[in-house]
């Protein structure tokens, strides 16, 4: 096996010579003829374990079938950076431990399928597929066309789709993935929908289908999906449109949820009923005035950012319930009013309160903060002489006044 890039001799019978790596990337070719690598009757590409054919003002590229030699390592098909508007898809006939497909930066609108075939063939116990399409002009994907489509006798399957800084503006589970092995357990990795016009997210996948990490961040979607399928173990749906959560959410396992900078005024109580294995809860830059309850019933929550909402006081109350887990509350930039001293039980299994960009007003009672917690952000506005201390570090020996409050107060003009 042996490399190949542009700066040395081509050999005259391409598709008959056996080569590890071919680059052209950034040759400055104005076009590149695939076709070459191909065998003269079968137009297969056997010879070569990964092509980079990078930023080589690439216009065209027809329908490949690959079936190389070598199933062993990292085969990467490199396309991205060139001007290709249509893809006409890949047959892999020989499927391989890891097989990265990069289509990015191009400005396809048209596409078709990436099948994996094998001949039953299971010496390795997983395979690993990673899809790149981001930076196209891809505007649907619904049930008349199929993104990946997998063989038999595939057992573990790792995937990983990348459809980021497109113009989708629907999105059908349906037509990612299906599989003609009822047995194969499919793994998203990853997948990345961001930065679309997505307003529709709907329907199930028809197979098993387990995805680790769902990205819907900076679409336009109103409210929050209430099928399960429709969530992965860590889901991120910040920057949307959703106004509130009027119904409980689907059940389902999931470990992190971010729903920050939406418009989110309100949280039914019983939203997260279904979803109690959530750790980290992201509401950052939304629209709350007051504590969420919903978030009682978490009772594995660990993280819990309300920062930068508009949320006036926060009560013993509000922080009570099920969460004996909760090592960090972050409360930063909001118009909080008085808390309680009386909350020193309640603050306790906090070791990080963040409290940054509130107007605290510092007396001897503040020091259940730097007692309960192990960090408090936040710096005392009031009275003079502590204006700027952080609240963990203030002088208590000449603390003034013996209120039975911490203030929190809001910015008064």
């Amino acid at each position: 096996m042996n490399n190949h890039n542009s700066t040395e001799g081509m050999p005259c019978e391409i598709h008959t010579q056996q080569f590890n790596v071919v680059s052209y990337s950034g040759s400055n070719m104005n076009e590149v003829n695939v076709t070459l690598f191909m065998a003269k009757y079968t137009n297969t590409i056997a010879n070569v374990s990964s092509l980079y054919f990078k930023k080589v003002q690439l216009k065209k590229l027809p329908f490949i079938q690959y079936a190389s030699l070598n199933n062993n390592g990292i085969h990467v098909f490199d396309f991205s950076e060139n001007f290709l508007e249509a893809f006409y898809g890949l047959e892999i006939i020989t499927v391989f431990n890891s097989f990265t497909l990069n289509l990015g930066n191009n400005e396809i609108n048209k596409y078709e399928k990436v099948t994996f075939k094998t001949d039953n063939n299971r010496y390795f116990r997983s395979y690993h597929i990673d899809l790149k399409y981001k930076h196209n002009s891809i505007f649907r994907v619904n049930d008349s066309l199929l993104f990946i489509e997998i063989g038999h006798s595939l057992s573990f399957i790792y995937i990983s789709i990348d459809l980021s800084f497109n113009r989708l503006h629907s999105f059908d589970l349906t037509s990612v993935i299906t599989s003609s092995d009822s047995d194969s357990y499919l793994i998203v990795k990853t997948l990345n929908v961001s930065h679309n016009d997505m307003e529709v997210y709907r329907n199930c996948p028809k197979i098993r289908l387990y995805i680790q990490l769902l990205d819907l961040t900076y679409n336009k979607l109103r409210e929050l999906p209430d099928s399960s399928c429709h969530y992965a173990t860590e889901t991120y749906l910040g920057h949307n449109s959703i106004t509130g959560i009027r119904k409980t959410l689907p059940t389902v396992s999931i470990s992190n949820l971010d729903l920050e900078w939406n418009l989110i005024q309100y949280i039914f109580n019983d939203a997260f009923e279904n979803m109690t294995s959530i750790t980290t809860l992201n509401l950052r830059g939304n629209k709350l005035e007051t504590f969420p309850k919903a978030v009682q019933n978490l009772l594995y929550l660990r993280t819990l950012d309300i920062s930068y909402n508009i949320i006036i006081n926060i009560k013993q109350s509000d922080i009570v319930g099920k969460m004996n887990y909760l090592t960090s509350l972050i409360l930063t930039g909001n118009d909080l009013d008085i808390v309680p001293s009386t909350s020193n039980s309640l603050l306790r299994p906090v070791p990080d309160l963040d409290l940054k960009d509130n107007l605290i007003s510092c007396d001897c009672d503040v020091k259940f903060l730097r007692n309960s917690t192990l960090n408090t952000q936040g710096r005392c506005s009031f009275p003079p002489e502590f204006e700027g201390y952080l609240v963990s570090c203030f002088p208590l020996n000449n603390c003034i006044g013996k209120s039975s409050h911490l203030y929190l107060q809001r910015n008064q003009t």
